[in-house]
């Protein structure tokens, strides 16, 4: 069965069509979204990925906060939009998911 990309309005097999788009336009759909917002665009660098690993190796691949070792991210202490450089090392620290929402949730209010 083939449905059309609402996209770029080709058939395109169903099995391959994620969020209604082929997979040709949702690379483009993402390569736009990274350009409209290039805090997206530094979080999907190869650079961020080694320094993801450099603070939890750093920090002992456990949450500063509780020492969970189970579903760790990293937090930047300060916001990405206000530093300048987003690879500081000092600026960020892993956190669980838990106590990563915790944390938002006290900047944001």
């Amino acid at each position: 069965m083939l449905r059309l990309c609402t996209r770029c309005e080709q058939g395109c097999p169903a099995g391959d069509l994620k969020q209604g788009r082929c997979a040709d336009c949702r690379r483009e759909h993402e390569r736009e979204r990274n350009v409209s917002n290039p805090r997206r665009r530094v979080r999907n660098l190869s650079k961020w990925q080694r320094t993801r690993e450099l603070v939890k190796r750093r920090d002992g691949f456990a949450c500063v906060d509780c020492g969970a070792t189970k579903q760790l991210e990293i937090h930047h202490k300060i916001k990405l939009r206000f530093v300048a450089n987003p690879y500081e090392m000092e600026n960020l620290e892993t956190l669980c998911i838990s106590c990563h929402r915790k944390k938002d949730r006290l900047v944001v209010a």
